[in-house]
């Protein structure tokens, strides 16, 4: 996955990294449909249990928007370094907009007020995926505490 992690003494870090990475694709995109069910019961003024059937293939779009648009979106933002999260929240948020523009294109129709709700659910699952991974190597102290000595 890059120079860094080619090294053998980095070896244990490329396997911890790797399985965060893969965690946060599988756990992120499970933010959506709590987004929406908590947006549909804050309308409605009660918890809407008769909507968690359609938040099922809310979850189904989320994964796909994960793995079509999350998966190059977080391999640029690691060859660009970015790992500060309002980046993250930044990208969610456009992804988001992309799922909308497109399903908003096949089903046709929709407000501005629907828009929201799918864009703010993409940069909070963005926003987690940041914080399963946690820090990167990009972040690690460039200093080797085997020089100090």
């Amino acid at each position: 996955m890059g120079r860094r992690f080619l090294d053998a003494k980095n070896e244990g870090y490329f396997m911890k990294s790797t399985l965060r990475i893969l965690l946060g694709f599988l756990l992120a995109p499970l933010i959506t449909p709590f987004t929406f069910l908590a947006a549909i019961s804050f309308r409605e003024g009660m918890v809407a249990f008769r909507v968690l059937p359609a938040l099922t293939w809310v979850g189904f779009f989320a994964y796909g928007a994960a793995l079509i648009l999350g998966g190059p979106a977080f391999l640029l933002y690691w060859m660009l370094r970015l790992t500060n999260p309002i980046w993250f929240l930044i990208g969610g948020g456009l992804i988001g907009f992309i799922v909308v523009l497109m399903l908003d294109l096949w089903l046709g129709g929709g407000s501005v007020r629907d828009a929201v709700t799918p864009i703010v659910a993409a940069s909070l699952s963005a926003l987690i995926f940041r914080l399963i991974i946690g820090r990167q190597d990009s972040e690690r102290s460039v200093i080797d505490p085997k020089q100090i000595n």
